[in-house]
């Protein structure tokens, strides 16, 4: 129940941080691709996976069958503590993908000490095990209610199709992250 209930929060934080859209400050791309580059090149890892539109079970086959780790790049949206580790919550924000891509990455206390210096938003480059893939069409809702005082608007979580997202859950083995001034 209590997994349930954080991946339906989980979902809930996706849609949100997705509808609010993405601010047009971005890093330096030429940066970015070379860090890119250099991980995938180190680690042998899948870097242009994102570009085909693909079934669940395709990436279920290149990462975890076939074992291969994955590039992922995106914005940290949220860090959270479980027992001795941290989850990483990275949201992919292009914005033409054909539907959302989200990663869960769980990193060691000693891993995210050495890379994250603070709270400041941030976007990077992660390679990591993917370790679970799957699919999901969450989307908020929002209703109208009245009661005695009058109306009122609501928001909830429902599974439709057209807003699709892919998510990856595994386990970190190294990362670039680039602080964004968000005050430019």
């Amino acid at each position: 129940m209590t997994s349930k209930l954080h991946l339906t929060f989980g979902f809930f934080l996706v849609i949100l941080v997705a509808s609010c859209g993405s601010s047009d400050k971005k890093e330096n791309p030429d940066k970015n691709e070379a860090i890119a580059k250099t991980l995938a090149r180190k680690y042998n890892a899948v870097a242009n996976w994102d570009t085909t539109a693909s079934y669940t079970s395709h990436f279920q086959n290149m990462f975890i069958a076939q074992n291969k780790p994955i590039l992922f790049k995106g914005r940290v949206y949220d860090i959270v503590k479980t027992d001795s580790n941290y989850v990483v919550k990275v949201l992919d924000e292009r914005t033409d993908a054909t539907h959302n891509f989200l990663a869960i990455i769980t990193f060691s206390t000693v891993q995210l000490d050495s890379l994250y210096s603070g709270n400041q938003a941030t976007r990077g480059v992660f390679v990591f095990k993917v370790t679970k893939v799957k699919s999901s069409d969450p989307s908020i809702k929002a209703d109208m209610e009245s009661d005695e005082d009058g109306s009122y608007t609501y928001t909830h979580l429902s599974d439709d199709a057209g807003t699709m997202i892919t998510i990856f859950t595994g386990i970190a083995i190294d990362c670039q992250l680039e602080e964004i001034d968000e005050s430019k």
